[in-house]
């Protein structure tokens, strides 16, 4: 009998470990509620994008982000899009044309990539 309780409570523990990998699996993607999605960001508070280049460092107070998944993916495009800039305290035009952030999910880590 206490061999029984034994099998049976490994079972349980063998069931339940299943479950958790299939539910880490699915975390593993970006997914929305519904497909095609469009995904948008903007600023959130008082801080300012900074942008750095070999020139020199300008500000932005007012990024915009778009993007869209049309499925579960494991990699996220993302396009950029700056006004209210500044560099070295003269308004300044940010182009960013072709210029997009990729997300990409791996197992067990987040890597943005630029």
């Amino acid at each position: 009998m206490r061999n029984a309780k034994g099998f049976g409570l490994l079972l349980i523990l063998m069931l339940s470990i299943g479950s958790l990998s299939a539910n880490i699996a699915s975390a593993n993607e970006f997914n929305a509620e519904s497909y095609a999605s469009t995904l948008t960001g903007s600023k959130d508070g008082s801080n300012e994008d900074v942008l750095t280049t070999t020139a020199g460092t300008g500000k932005c107070t007012t990024p915009t982000y778009i993007g869209t998944i049309s499925a579960k993916t494991t990699q996220l495009t993302i396009s950029p899009s700056y006004t209210g800039c500044t560099y070295a305290g003269f308004s300044a035009a940010v182009s960013t044309t072709g210029c997009v952030f990729v997300f990409n999910i791996k197992p067990g880590n987040l890597q943005k990539e630029m």
